[in-house]
């Protein structure tokens, strides 16, 4: 029971939040979840251990992590429009 406590603490959710229509992927646990257009307050919601967020306009889009609203500048890119998402970032 304690394995499948650890697993769970490890996961984390993550809400890609558009606040005007986006172009973005997004992997999770190194699967696509996500590939695509998402419109103005539209919020889909992921779970998992591991995320990479790709855009071209971070600016259009609100990362919140737990709950707790990630700024762009806590998630920096890695290359270009590439944003690794972490439970730690703040």
């Amino acid at each position: 029971m304690q394995a499948t406590q650890r697993r769970h603490a490890s996961e984390y959710t993550v809400v890609i939040e558009a606040l005007s229509t986006v172009s973005l992927s997004l992997l999770v646990d190194g699967e696509a979840a996500f590939e695509g257009r998402l419109h103005k307050e539209q919020a889909p919601s992921f779970t998992g251990r591991a995320f990479v967020l790709q855009t071209s306009n971070p600016n259009g889009l609100k990362v919140l992590v737990n709950g707790v609203h990630r700024p762009w500048s806590s998630l920096p890119a890695t290359s270009k429009g590439v944003y690794p998402i972490h439970p730690g970032s703040s």
